[in-house]
């Protein structure tokens, strides 16, 4: 009878769970990680770009409408009393 190998109890870590808190994952230098970082980040980005987007079109959805992140301007009252009709 040939002998059975043995079954090495070898723990392999889960690159996600490897170690835990914030600071690990910032200072990694696993290709994995920072994948998941960059997902990350681009995907906020991506949400942001897009709520920007929105509260453009928004503004200029209706005319001379101004909302509360976006008050005119001295260029643009300027701008108003000076123009000829």
């Amino acid at each position: 009878m040939a002998a059975q190998p043995k079954h090495l109890a070898l723990e392999h870590s889960n690159y996600l769970t490897a170690e835990s808190g914030i600071y690990s994952w910032l200072t990694t230098v696993d290709h994995k990680r920072v994948a998941v970082l960059y997902l990350i980040a681009s995907l906020g980005f991506m949400l942001i770009g897009g709520l920007e987007a929105m509260a453009i079109r928004t503004q200029l959805a209706i005319p001379n409408r101004t909302t509360p992140f976006s008050r005119p301007t001295r260029t643009t009252r300027c701008s108003r009393c000076t123009a000829r009709p």
